[in-house]
């Protein structure tokens, strides 16, 4: 246990340049408008349970069941089915962009009803459908669950049906509609979007790239590469490196006492005593790294006096409150 007595800890904190952020590719940091994933879902029922799925409580199984028979000719009425090797699943699946028709893609099912498990089911033929209605693809296959034997915390109740889904329908995309090409930043930022419109102009020797809002940035097709030379203008375009503008900001967890800091994250001169500890921060008059600790040279610091991470919250909470902590903080 850490000593009842106050211990003193005196840093000189010093900034983190935002600068020292190194430069990325235009490819990490934002994507081209069109070109997104489509989340699709679908109603399935999984057979062969051996024992473990809906019982007679789940009323949709039982008429799912029987309006299945019922397109296959067998009439049977409902209240006369006995499942208990059946459950209703949902299906869902998420269709890459420029994915062809005929390409298998992985499906996640999960139980919607009571079952117990739909360890060694087979997913019924599922028509798996976007937000607009349509139809864009049918899983089927067998159901794999991710348990070690013996495992009493394991879920049994989802699992992958891998590359159970044919694509039957594509999503158009048009590329270069109108001459120009919409980027969509992963994080909008006024900065970092004026960074990719000046990299970009820079790398091509000329004005093709304007800032439209903090998320997006228009670029202007050359003319040249307007016919067939779309998408090689778009890889030369993911190539361009840009130094993003990154948040002032301190992430702190508690749970597991993780302490994320960004660039640029400043801290004043303060003292903060909390649980017996009593810490001093002396700003510096030169704001620079070396010669200095940093903010993460406390947390090594309170970490070393046997400070817990609920403790660690508490300290930056405060450091927060008070206004000497000059950065968000995210505490999750």
């Amino acid at each position: 246990m850490r000593n009842t007595a106050i211990a003193s800890i005196v840093f000189t904190v010093l900034a983190m340049s935002p600068s020292w952020a190194g430069a990325v590719r235009l490819k990490e940091l934002a994507t081209v408008h069109g070109a997104r994933p489509n989340h699709l879902i679908g109603y399935g029922i999984v057979v062969g349970l051996n024992g473990t799925g809906d019982d007679r409580q789940v009323l949709f199984t039982v008429q799912s069941v029987s309006a299945m028979l019922s397109r296959m000719g067998l009439r049977v009425e409902p209240s006369r089915l006995v499942l208990k090797n059946v459950a209703a699943v949902s299906v869902t699946a998420e269709l890459p962009a420029f994915v062809k028709s005929g390409t298998r893609i992985d499906v996640r099912v999960a139980s919607i009803g009571n079952a117990k498990s739909i360890k060694g089911g087979v997913l019924l033929a599922t028509p798996l459908k976007g937000v607009d209605g349509k139809v864009y693809a049918l899983a089927q296959g067998p159901i794999q669950v991710d348990a070690r034997p013996g495992d009493r915390k394991a879920v049994l109740t989802s699992g992958m049906v891998v590359g159970g889904a044919l694509v039957e329908r594509e999503v158009p995309v048009c590329l270069g509609e109108n001459g120009e090409i919409s980027l969509a930043l992963r994080r909008p930022d006024f900065t970092t979007a004026a960074r990719v419109a000046h990299a970009i102009n820079e790398s091509l020797g000329q004005k093709l790239a304007t800032p439209t809002t903090p998320g997006e940035v228009e670029v202007v097709v050359p003319r040249d590469m307007r016919d067939g030379r779309v998408v090689e203008f778009i890889s030369m375009l993911e190539g361009v490196e840009i130094v993003p503008d990154l948040p002032a900001r301190v992430v702190i967890n508690p749970k597991t006492g993780t302490v994320v800091v960004g660039p640029g994250v400043t801290i004043a001169t303060a003292a903060v005593s909390h649980a017996g500890v009593l810490v001093k921060i002396q700003g510096s008059p030169k704001m620079r790294y070396l010669g200095g600790a940093t903010l993460s040279d406390v947390v090594d610091a309170l970490n070393a006096l046997g400070v817990g991470p609920q403790d660690l919250a508490a300290i930056f909470r405060a450091l927060k409150s008070a206004g000497v902590l000059n950065a968000e903080l995210v505490i999750r």
